[in-house]
């Protein structure tokens, strides 16, 4: 399933949590954060640490998928490092600077350079939202 924004892949985490019988409060534990920063990650909360949301992935067996809309293939990341090395390879082959990168999406020059290096702080709102404009997109494999 191609997800465009933090709410879709939200819904998905929790429709998983629920399948394997987790309520919020044993799943943050056995991820090691609050039930509330479940539920943030549940509804969809654009600030939610990226790597947070990478760990509640793989820890109910979710795989995250990157690829170029309309090419082939798309490859495995499990890493914000992983998904910051496409960011900047792919900026680059499209001769985008940073500034002008994140002029366009809205954020802070440093957050960007913070996504292209896989600093683990960064919102994952933030992260998707550079994807998109890249013409990337995310998808999950079971």
């Amino acid at each position: 399933m191609n997800l465009r924004n933090p709410k879709e892949l939200g819904a998905i985490l929790k429709n998983r949590r629920k399948a394997q019988g987790f309520d919020q409060a044993d799943f943050g534990s056995y991820i090691s954060v609050s039930d509330r920063t479940v539920r943030n990650i549940e509804n969809g909360a654009a600030g939610t640490k990226t790597q947070t949301v990478l760990q509640a992935l793989k820890e109910l067996g979710l795989t995250l998928l990157l690829e170029q809309v309309n090419q082939k293939p798309a490859f495995k990341v499990q890493t914000l490092k992983q998904i910051g090395h496409v960011v900047r390879s792919v900026r680059k082959h499209q001769k985008i600077n940073q500034n002008d990168l994140a002029a366009i999406v809205g954020i802070q020059h440093s957050v960007l350079g913070k996504i292209e290096k896989g600093d683990e702080s960064v919102a994952i709102g933030k992260v998707m939202a550079v994807l998109q404009e890249l013409g990337l997109r995310l998808s999950t494999e079971d």
